[in-house]
């Protein structure tokens, strides 16, 4: 009997193989004669579309507890399974452009193999080095996903890149309107209540259909850059999108995501305009921008004046004493979280604590149930994978720096403009995450493809 039962193992697993193959084969066949696969689309519509289903599915309430809201929220077998084939045929694709790099002899060459060895260092620093010489050793398959992902987006090309920012435009337009349908529908999926910003009188932050209002203003701020960037033909969709972004972005309270438009905006105009912009401004036929531009700057310094001379104003006493308030001031709660992130740094200063840090385990001990990561791109390098993570990270952001910079043209500012979200995003939140493939992943993997796909278009049409 047990020899029955063995043989059926080996049967299934020759099965097993033959899928995997055929699967790989098929997908290989299918892009052999594309140097524009489905790819940049497959980075698109499906992540996003597995997040709007996680919160429309889960039947997310948002009025009750914050605690609580986690808990409650099941993912259903639907988002489950769809999840899992819109990793397999991201990674199959993946390989797919790899192979065909690899063998295939008329490949155009990468844009630069600096800015492939940053990304290995990267990951081998952040994620290989704490995996087996952390404090805690953990790993689990999503780990894998980013390696072979990320250096198929590296070899992208320049139609890649400008397909992928289109179907990003597409994807996130689409987000953003139903999630303000169902703010229409049904407003506590998508919205918190009792919530007191810096603007007076909103006490709703809105999540949209996604996970949290912190993750939903960074959308709102990279598909406002992509409007601007690559506009709808259509004058009237576009309108609407910039309406319903700029909405959302303003709804969300994402401190750091208004700080994040106003900076890469602001790039955006002055890469693209600034010759229309200067010619205007010192224009005195028609002063209406330079009187503009230099009343809203008077306005500013007589407010920050009168708030210096004359003290703090009233709403600015009571908003600081409110929760939200607080919160602002320690940063939400981070400041504890960094201290307990430089405690475990201290403890395993090389390689860090691993990639166990803020599990459940970790978060018990600390009581905290809501640190899923150090919410901070550098305190969650430093303690999980010590100074050697930190040397890769470095190193990383300096190639990407480097290399947007000298794209900048070519990609109308995009890359540095992204560059500059994804700081900002840093300071409070862990924007360059290499396990699993979820929307933080998806920006990273935007700026990497804007980057590769405008190194190659360089180097295609050298300047004369």
């Amino acid at each position: 009997m047990e020899y029955v039962i063995y043989f059926g193992y080996f049967i299934a697993l020759l099965v097993l193989i033959s899928a995997v193959v055929l699967l790989i084969k098929g997908s290989l066949h299918f892009g052999s004669n594309r140097e524009n696969s489905f790819f940049p689309l497959l980075l698109s519509y499906p992540v996003l579309i597995v997040v709007a289903l996680t919160t429309i599915l889960g039947g997310r309430d948002l009025s009750l507890p914050t605690d609580i809201v986690p808990v409650l929220q099941m993912k259903h077998p639907i988002v489950i399974w769809f999840s899992r084939l819109t990793n397999l045929l991201i990674l199959l694709f993946s390989l797919e452009r790899i192979v065909r790099y690899t063998f295939n002899p008329s490949s155009e060459r990468v844009g630069s193999y600096w800015l492939l060895i940053a990304y290995l260092v990267f990951y081998a620093t952040n994620l290989i080095s704490p995996l087996f010489f952390g404090y805690r050793s953990y790993f689990a398959t999503d780990q894998l996903y980013m390696l072979f992902v990320g250096v198929a987006v590296i070899l992208a090309t320049s139609d890649d890149m400008w397909n992928m920012v289109r179907h990003q435009r597409n994807a996130l337009a689409l987000f953003v309107f139903f999630s303000f349908i169902v703010l229409a529908i049904k407003p506590s999926m998508v919205t918190w209540s009792n919530y007191q910003g810096l603007i007076p009188g909103l006490s709703l932050r809105f999540s949209g259909l996604s996970n949290h209002p912190n993750v939903m203003g960074p959308l709102m701020v990279v598909l406002l850059l992509l409007l601007f960037v690559k506009p709808f033909s259509n004058s009237w969709i576009n309108r609407i999108i910039w309406v319903l972004g700029l909405a959302g972005l303003l709804l969300a309270q994402s401190k750091t995501a208004w700080l994040a438009t106003l900076a890469a905006l602001t790039y955006l105009t002055y890469t693209n305009y600034r010759q229309q912009v200067a010619e205007r401004f010192f224009d005195f036929r028609r002063p209406a921008l330079a009187a503009s531009i230099l009343s809203v700057l008077m306005l500013i310094l007589l407010v920050a004046s009168a708030f210096i001379m004359f003290g703090k104003f009233s709403f600015v006493d009571q908003f600081l004493q409110t929760r939200e308030g607080s919160d602002l001031l320690t940063m939400t709660g981070r400041t504890d979280i960094w201290q307990i992130a430089l405690r475990e740094w201290q403890q395993h200063p090389l390689f860090g604590y691993g990639l166990n840090l803020f599990d459940d385990f970790h978060r018990m001990q600390y009581a905290l149930p809501a640190a899923v990561h150090a919410h901070s791109q550098f305190y969650q390098v430093l303690a999980s994978a010590g100074l050697v993570g930190v040397f890769g990270l470095i190193f990383y952001i300096a190639t990407l720096l480097k290399f947007g910079f000298k794209v900048n043209k070519s990609s109308m500012g995009l890359s540095i403009a992204l560059f500059i979200v994804i700081s900002f995003r840093s300071v409070s939140e862990v924007p360059l995450a290499l396990h699993g493939l979820g929307l933080e992943q998806v920006v990273q993997l935007l700026l990497l493809m804007v980057i590769a796909g405008s190194l190659r278009n360089i180097k295609k049409y050298p300047k004369l």
